[in-house]
């Protein structure tokens, strides 16, 4: 079985069925062509934004949960979710303005999101690890290098769209730095000749006394996932037992992050004061994040 069919792709995750009723939905997107100008605007689908070579969407689903997909294949950026998702996406209270910094600001009665101006000045953007000329090479080579924004990186990236996400009151929820679609590794393509695609990651803050759990059935005797590396695939020979992985985490700070790619995937939390999302295969970023005051409210969405 190749990554593409491995890993958690035939799984049905019927266990992502809100409770809540939702509104219909039209497959339109709304396509910002113009600043608003800091008036919030209603919105009516998903928000999906233009940049450089690469396009973003922004999905809603109820007022805690939001869709998040970044491409630089703009099909694959506004297409549904992957295998077995169930719930409807509904926009129904969600509003967009643009603020007098650049950021788009995308909020409901529970969550606030905003969106950094695709041309960040360079002090805001995450800053690179200090690396020799050996070292430079071989990341290139490993992870596909990256020369930013610019037109002629490839569309690898790393691409620095940050995203925050916060409660209406102004908690902190999550803060995306970047993301990165870099070339398939020889390993993947010696498997799958016929196609070609990318390796995809993404990196968030981990802030010091924030702790995560879930993932799945992990045999290692770990609860919270913090400092550790966890291999989110069905591995049938681990030490202790089969690892069977869901990739559903819930953070100690009232979030819950869904990672919506079904081949072979690796979290690593906290390390550095980041965590990373890394799957082998994929045309796309995407994720949920669902809001809750509790653990089940997050488990509920």
């Amino acid at each position: 079985m190749s990554d593409r069919q491995g890993g958690i792709g035939r799984m049905l995750w019927t266990g992502f069925r809100s409770t809540r009723k939702f509104s219909a939905y039209g497959m339109g997107a709304a396509l910002l062509a113009s600043s608003l100008g800091g008036v919030a605007m209603a919105q009516g689908g998903p928000l999906v934004l233009e940049r450089a070579g690469r396009t973003i969407a922004l999905e809603p689903y109820a007022p805690n949960i939001l869709r998040v997909t970044m491409s630089i294949d703009r099909a694959a950026a506004t297409a549904a979710p992957g295998y077995g998702f169930v719930a409807k996406p509904s926009a129904e209270g969600w509003t967009h303005e643009r603020d007098a910094e650049g950021y788009d600001v995308f909020r409901s009665a529970r969550m606030v999101v905003r969106l950094a101006p695709g041309d960040l000045p360079k002090d805001q953007r995450p800053q690179p690890m200090p690396l020799d000329a050996l070292n430079l090479e071989l990341r290139h080579q490993y992870f596909g290098g990256g020369g930013g924004n610019g037109p002629n990186d490839g569309g690898r990236g790393p691409h620095n769209d940050a995203l925050l996400v916060s409660t209406a009151d102004g908690k902190m929820l999550l803060h995306m730095r970047t993301w990165m679609m870099a070339a398939e590794s020889a390993e993947v393509a010696e498997n799958d000749p016929g196609v070609k695609g990318y390796r995809i990651s993404s990196i968030f803050d981990s802030p010091e006394g924030e702790h995560y759990y879930g993932l799945g059935q992990q045999q290692k005797g770990w609860m919270d996932l913090r400092d550790h590396e966890i291999r989110c695939w069905h591995d049938y020979v681990a030490i202790g037992g089969q690892d069977v992985c869901v990739p559903f985490m819930v953070s100690s700070r009232g979030y819950g992050l869904v990672w919506d790619n079904p081949s072979k995937t690796t979290v690593d939390l906290g390390f550095n004061g980041r965590n990373q999302w890394s799957s082998e295969v994929g045309n796309r970023v995407s994720y949920f994040v669902i809001a809750g005051e509790t653990s089940d409210e997050i488990y509920e969405g």
